[in-house]
């Protein structure tokens, strides 16, 4: 299922559907959090060498089917691109869950209006905390 969608994402982005670029594709669709290489690399067996998971990652970044998050880890963190959200990170176990909440229009309004730029083309909005399970 996820190889097939990889494989229409891939297609869709106009890149080729090679073996390789599905399987990390399909690897970051059925994740429910953002992956590092070193956790990509394990996911796939270690059948990708971790500098084809960069250049891959990076063309999957250009062409707009990853997004890098920075989550305070000390290290890139990559997941589909799939639907706009946002993560909470527990900074005692590193749990992250997604969060489907967004910023309200008008305050995206307001930063456009406060910076003076002509456009907000995307934002990044992370929180940190303590979660249950660690209090």
């Amino acid at each position: 299922m996820n190889a097939t969608r990889a494989t229409e994402l891939l297609r869709s982005a106009e890149l080729r559907a090679t073996t390789q670029r599905v399987l990390l594709l399909a690897t970051l669709i059925a994740e429910a959090k953002p992956l590092s290489v070193d956790d990509l690399g394990l996911r796939t067996k270690n059948s990708l060498d971790t500098a084809t998971i960069y250049r891959t990652l990076e063309t999957f970044k250009e062409k707009g089917l990853v997004r890098r998050v920075d989550l305070d880890q000390g290290r890139a963190l990559y997941e589909h691109a799939g639907e706009h959200h946002h993560h909470i990170v527990c900074t005692k176990c590193g749990t992250i869950r997604d969060l489907d909440i967004c910023l309200p229009k008008t305050l995206q309004n307001q930063v456009r209006e406060e910076s003076r730029f002509a456009h907000v083309n995307q934002h990044a909005l992370e929180f940190f905390g303590v979660c249950k399970k660690c209090v």
